[in-house]
């Protein structure tokens, strides 16, 4: 199966055994940022946090393109119901873990709140945790790179796909993952998160019963900006959104004194 779009008009179809069928809803967002101008948003971002300082300043731009990359963006609600206990603090501890100097300190901060709350005590907890939100979902199999875990597109202006539109040059990612595949991605995707989220919270947890649904997604293609930087002779990365001028996922030193 592919996602092929029409060389004159940028119409998309996709492509299987059982025929051609297009898609429905297919959006896009113009890039407003320059290269530097993404640059300075992705610079911006490198000394945000604990410890950081002239970290952006301080780094070798290596590689850097803008090319359009397809998502799939679905539309999911949750609905999780879980019990266990809470008290200690040790969900919010362990959530904190592995996310960084920030995370951590984090992780502390809430585990010292609910201590103090329940007089570190344990209490039994029922509760249920409902949310709705867009997951995106890269539509180009095996691209791993600009898979997003915490990120959600809010475009303040959606427009009809038109290719003739867009920047001149600049590479249109065609995708090959359907929506069906989609929708089963962002479920599962939802599924995991929210699980995460309710263990972050509780010292124990005895049940949980999250129920998602999905709805039709859109197809949105959105201007990626490409960084690969060096600082201290290690390589990072980041991607930035040139419609929204924010950085959309990347990697950055865990902390940087001087």
């Amino acid at each position: 199966m592919s996602i092929v779009n029409c060389e004159y008009c940028g119409t998309a179809v996709t492509l299987s055994g059982a025929g051609w069928k297009q898609v429905m809803k297919q959006l896009m967002v113009i890039n407003k940022l320059s290269s530097d101008q993404a640059l300075e948003v992705g610079k911006k971002w490198l000394d945000e946090g604990i410890l950081r300082r002239n970290v952006g300043a301080r780094t070798e731009v290596t590689n850097t393109y803008m090319k359009y990359v397809p998502y799939w963006v679905v539309p999911t609600a949750v609905d999780a119901a879980y019990s266990g206990t809470r008290g200690s603090g040790v969900g919010a501890m362990k959530a904190g873990a592995g996310k960084g100097v920030g995370g951590f300190l984090k992780g502390m901060a809430v585990a010292g709140f609910e201590r103090q709350m329940s007089g570190g005590k344990q209490h039994n907890v029922n509760d249920r945790k409902q949310k709705s939100f867009n997951v995106p979902v890269v539509a180009v199999r095996g691209l791993t790179l600009f898979e997003l875990e915490d990120y959600e597109f809010r475009p303040d202006s959606k427009a009809i796909f038109d290719k003739n539109k867009l920047d001149k040059g600049i590479e249109i990612m065609g995708g090959d993952v359907t929506e069906q595949e989609a929708l089963d991605r962002a479920k599962a995707f939802a599924s995991r998160k929210t699980e995460e989220e309710v263990r972050g919270t509780m010292d124990f947890v005895a049940s949980l019963q999250t129920n998602v649904v999905t709805h039709e997604g859109e197809l949105l293609y959105v201007p990626v900006w490409f960084f690969e930087y060096k600082f201290k002779e290690k390589t990072y990365f980041a991607l930035v959104d040139g419609a929204a001028a924010k950085v959309m996922k990347g990697q950055r030193p865990a902390i940087s004194l001087r």
